[in-house]
């Protein structure tokens, strides 16, 4: 037989390229995991290219790398469900907890029972082997689950080769959960639709990933079964990877089951149940079956009328070849699902954690309708932007209903799980919370978020609600850090020192540890308190604010000169050095890319890093570990980044966590659409991204006036809906962005959430949003255009004033349109100049502040074209639409004209918006700063009641009205060789139809 250290040296096996890219997938999988591990990913990468040759050496000596004493952790489970049933309500949240210990004394071991969940703590080489094995051998045994394994599926490309290129193991988790869950509610609608009777059954697998024995991955029945070959070098790395799994499991307490983090546990655990998902599907033939993780949906019909939840299982585990059957015949409580391979390995589904629903007619429609009424609730509140109130009273109110346990529906087919329902309620508030954090500097937010964290601390930092939100907590430190708000921080640290003195007096123990192999309760609790210590210094050194006032540092001093019972304070200086290499590596809170935008697109007016000091790899020296395209994409983004030029990148670049997504690459480029421009995305794409859109990105032709092509699939014939808004931006804000001054209307981005918000739940949703001319900061706009892009909206909107070197201004409107040629929806970014200042704004500018416009990107002679999805506009900013000469050149060409503007002159925009209309002979949508008003959709109907689609003037607050445009009716009308009587105007003379609107004529018809 081959020896290892011959396979591990064999030609095209593993190289340290092999091992570069296994770490760069690595790396993202545990980011983004709840063991980020910062500080053990910035060690790891600062050597990298001598750790990536240890562990190469370690595996050409047949050995795999070593698993220290201690390699797991602790996170909080649950706590003994002992609550008593009272109609005494304290408002005083340590009351419960009173409460607790009281009814804990009347029990035989008289203290509180706390459970707490094993993962692993694996050190950050095993996560790289992990990852080789994976894109080595495991990816093969992926390959081989059906549809129906939903969860934890690997990144493939065309073909369904493994994507080595892409960042991270697995696919996005939210899309495929939604899709498991609405796959079934369709499934049993068209059979209730059909006047079936349906059986929906929920389950899930007790304790999953505890429980199995992975060497079942080694059984040569299983690999029979799945279909997997494997040569011998492959075979060989298999079974040294499984034995070094089955090596740490030895070191828990629980002596068996996967590490949970890991990201192959994922992997493994699919393939456990691989045998049941083909069982399901080829035995029961339900109407639906899917499986995510260790969550089973199945829809059958009932053809057989149960009437019992009994009979339904007597009847599957009779199609289910013997192999799923009741633990105790007479207990009838527990399901086991048994395989030879999965001897050593308990895969049960417990009778408390089932559900089954009967449903048939129209009693059945309204339990489902009932259901997916909660579900679209609560999508909807995540589709919405952020909006907290004002008043820190209401903000408290609003954070404790979210938390509270009573009144709450499930809101899926599971069973109704309570804590899930109050967990997602909290994580919607902190997302607010988190959105205001990157929008506003924290000076101008304090209120909203110190009530925030004042009520985390009084309810949810106390037990037992602690353990239902401990997974938060690294969010909402990192939010007090990075916000400067050390007080709060330090009330934090308190609260979590006096959650473990409480915890001491509890009888601690780790979910499904034998009690002759667990550990000690003061054992566990020292586990525990470790965790919480990294988790603390990680938040700190990766969120610590690299700029600070005379105040905020004293506060600092003040608060930490003494050592605190779970974190040991730093001086300042050595704090921000360590947050600099966390962010050379993109790890730090906030990403690496960050500082490659302009600071003005980003957030601030100049960054706290030169851009010098980021890059800390030299390229020649780590060029033997990645795949060429990687340091040819990174080197295309440094230089589009402004970085200097040289050898160095930072590594956060060629190893990113958050790299540059598409529309930030429109946003750095100045010329995207032209052929240079599309191919040098494309390289970045495909280092960053792990794809190449070859033909499918935008763009734009080398002749004189051709539009740039924007790809969306689009309804032929569709009347296209256009939202205008009546939105007031105050003189202080446009003088503060003149000045780069902190705006003074702190109740602008409420405002504006507020805005989007009636937008993006109106049931007629439109197709495209305009804001008027200088609206809203750069930085809001990203955040925004991609909440409306998930509701299918694109915006077009004008942007505060962008300061360029010296003197230069640039005041543009931003285009962010859906595109879907890449086989998902993305937002593509368009930004065009204002060309020259309007005579008032060139002396307003000067007077203000000494600042002269001029255009940032290339000069047009022409306005420019956009066609997207086949509707054709231009766009003119403001005082543009008064040259004949755009005016003449867009005649023909497009079927409409966006215009946002900031006018007072509005009896003379009136003149030309109606003129306009007709010498252009398209829709004008023209939208003005809301305490001028006179917004609107100018048509050129004949019929002069019908050329004001929408047209909106005065009020008190921000809104919209929606208009709809027929741009195929515009274009068969002028594709006529004569104009027919209506329902347009007839073409002005000398207007010629552009050949690509042209379109079969409507004929003499009278609408």
């Amino acid at each position: 037989m081959m020896k290892f250290k011959e396979i591990i040296n064999h030609k095209e096996f593993i190289s340290l390229v092999d091992l570069g890219m296994a770490y760069r997938k690595a790396k993202a999988d545990l980011f983004y995991s709840s063991r980020a591990c910062k500080k053990a990913l910035s060690v790891f990468e600062s050597k990298l290219p001598n750790k990536l040759k240890a562990i190469h050496k370690l595996l050409s000596g047949g050995q795999a790398p070593s698993i220290p004493s201690g390699s797991w952790t602790l996170v909080p489970k649950g706590i003994e469900d002992n609550e008593p049933e009272t109609d005494f309500i304290s408002s005083d949240p340590q009351h419960l907890w009173q409460l607790y210990r009281q009814q804990a004394q009347k029990s035989s071991h008289k203290k509180v029972k706390t459970e707490f969940r094993l993962m692993e703590k694996l050190p950050i080489d095993f996560h790289v082997f992990a990852a080789l094995w994976i894109n080595k051998v495991g990816h093969k045994f992926e390959q081989k689950l059906t549809d129906s394994a939903r969860a934890n599926r690997l990144r493939r490309g065309k073909g369904e080769n493994l994507n080595l290129l892409s960042l991270g193991s697995t696919k996005p988790y939210l899309f495929a959960y939604r899709k498991w869950r609405d796959d079934a509610f369709d499934a049993i609608k068209n059979a209730l639709d059909q006047d079936k009777s349906v059986v929906a059954i929920t389950a899930d697998v007790t304790s999953f990933y505890h429980r199995l024995d992975v060497r079942f991955m080694m059984k040569d029945d299983l690999i029979k079964k799945i279909g997997v070959k494997l040569n011998k070098k492959e075979q060989t790395l298999h079974d040294l990877f499984i034995n070094s799994l089955h090596q740490w499991a030895q070191t828990t307490p629980l002596k068996r089951g996967l590490p949970v983090g890991l990201a192959a546990s994922s992997i493994i655990a699919n393939v456990a149940l691989f045998e049941l998902d083909q069982l399901f599907e080829k035995e029961v033939a339900p109407l639906y079956y899917g499986r995510y993780v260790d969550d089973i949906i199945l829809v059958m019909e009932n053809g057989a009328g149960f009437k019992k939840s009994v009979d339904v299982w007597s009847w599957l585990i009779k199609r289910m070849d013997g192999v799923l059957g009741w633990e105790d015949e007479h207990d009838r409580t527990i399901l086991q699902y048994k395989q030879h391979y999965l001897e050593n390995s308990d895969v049960t589904f417990s009778k408390e954690k089932t559900k089954i629903f009967l449903l048939s007619g129209i009693g059945g429609h309204s339990a489902l309708s009932s259901i997916r009424h909660e579900v679209q609730a609560r999508s909807s509140e995540w589709r919405s932007l952020p909006d907290l109130p004002s008043d820190s009273t209401r903000l408290e109110s609003m954070l404790l209903t979210a938390i509270q346990k009573d009144g709450l529906s499930s809101d899926s087919l599971r069973k109704a799980d309570k804590v899930s329902v109050r967990r997602a309620g909290f994580a919607l508030k902190l997302r607010d919370i988190e959105a205001y954090s990157r929008a506003l500097p924290p000076d101008t937010w304090k209120i909203q978020r110190h009530a925030f964290l004042n009520a985390f601390t009084r309810y949810i930092l106390v037990l037992p609600t602690f353990f239902d939100f401990f997974n938060y907590l690294p969010r909402v430190l990192t939010l007090s850090i990075s916000c400067a708000d050390f007080d709060h921080f330090r009330q934090i640290l308190e609260g979590l020192n006096k959650i473990i003195v409480q915890l001491k007096d509890c009888k601690n123990s780790i979910k499904e540890a034998d009690s002759d192999v667990g550990k000690t309760s003061d054992q566990v609790l020292d586990g525990f308190e470790k965790n919480i210590r990294i988790m603390v210094q990680e938040a700190v050194e990766s969120s610590f604010p690299l700029r600070l006032s005379k105040n905020s540092k004293k506060l600092w001093c003040d608060s930490f000169s003494k050592a605190q019972p779970i974190y040991e304070p730093q001086e300042i200086s050595k704090i921000k050095a360590q947050h600099l290499n966390y962010l050379k590596k993109d790890l730090a809170h906030h990403p690496l890319k960050q500082y490659l935008i302009p600071p003005t697109i980003s957030g601030s007016y100049r960054h706290a890093i030169a851009k010098k000091n980021l890059a800390n790899f030299d390229t020649q020296k780590i060029g033997h570990l990645l795949q060429p395209c990687i340091i040819k994409g990174c080197s295309v983004v440094s230089r589009l980044g402004r970085l200097p030029v040289g050898e160095k990148l930072p590594s956060g670049l060629l190893f990113p966590t958050r790299p540059l997504g598409i529309h930030d690459l429109y946003l750095l480029h100045l010329d995207p659409f032209s052929s240079k421009g599309r191919e040098e995305i494309s390289a970045c794409l495909l280092a960053l991204r792990g794809f190449k859109p070859e033909n499918s990105l935008p763009s734009k032709g080398d002749k004189q006036g051709s539009p740039i092509e924007v790809c969306l699939n689009r309804e032929k014939g569709k009347v296209i809906r256009i939202a205008v808004t009546s939105w007031k931006t105050r003189d202080g804000s446009w003088v503060a962005s003149v000045k780069r001054r902190q705006d003074p209307d702190h109740h602008r981005l409420n405002r504006l959430t507020r805005l989007l918000n009636t937008v993006i739940s109106t049931h007629k949703r439109p197709d495209y949003l305009i804001l008027p001319e200088l609206s809203i900061p750069a930085n809001w706009f990203l955040a925004i255009a991609g909440k409306l892009q998930t509701s299918g909206i694109s915006l077009i909107c004008g942007i505060e004033y962008l300061h360029g070197s010296k003197k230069k201004i640039h005041n543009q409107v931003w285009a962010a349109l859906s595109h879907d040629a890449l086989g998902f929806s993305q937002t593509m970014i368009y930004r065009q100049d204002k060309q020259h200042p309007a005579p008032h704004e060139a002396q307003e500018l000067e007077q203000v502040n000494g600042k002269i416009l001029k255009p940032q990107l290339k000069p047009w002679p022409f306005p420019p074209l956009i066609c997207h999805g086949g509707f054709q506009f231009g766009m003119l900013v403001c005082s543009e639409l008064t040259n004949i000469a755009y005016r003449t050149a867009l005649r023909g060409k497009v079927d409409a004209l966006f215009v946002p503007e900031w006018n007072q002159d509005t009896d003379t925009f009136n003149a030309l918006v109606e003129s306009a209309a007709l010498d252009i002979h398209a829709y004008i949508i023209q939208c003005n700063h809301r305490q001028f008003g006179d917004s609107r959709i100018r048509a050129p109907y004949k019929d002069g009641w019908k050329r004001d689609i929408v047209r909106i003037k005065g009020g008190i607050e921000d809104y919209f009205v929606t208009g709809e445009i027929d741009i195929q009716a515009l274009r068969a009308f002028q594709s006529n060789h004569r104009s027919p009587m209506k329902p347009f105007k007839p073409v002005p003379d000398g207007f010629e139809i552009a050949p690509q609107r042209k379109t079969l004529p409507t004929g003499n018809a009278d609408e």
